[in-house]
């Protein structure tokens, strides 16, 4: 149960890194397509709005996390 929980713990702090530098690039992208023309700017506003709730799940499951670890500990 232990290792378990010592995953649990450090999870949070592996993936919240890798999350953030992934929606820097899916943000540049999307700025990206936003600029090159009427039909790239439908789908640049797509994918700015996936990265946007990318993030918002990964900070709600790393929250979910944090509070599961401290439930079972």
């Amino acid at each position: 149960m232990q290792k378990l929980l010592d995953f649990l713990n450090n999870l949070p702090d592996t993936i919240k890194p890798i999350a953030t530098a992934l929606a820097i690039v899916c943000l540049i992208v999307a700025g990206i397509m936003f600029m090159l023309g009427r039909k790239k700017r439908e789908e640049g506003k797509e994918v700015a709005m996936g990265a946007i709730e990318g993030v918002l799940i990964v900070s709600l499951a790393t929250s979910l996390v944090a509070w599961l670890v401290a439930f079972l500990a």
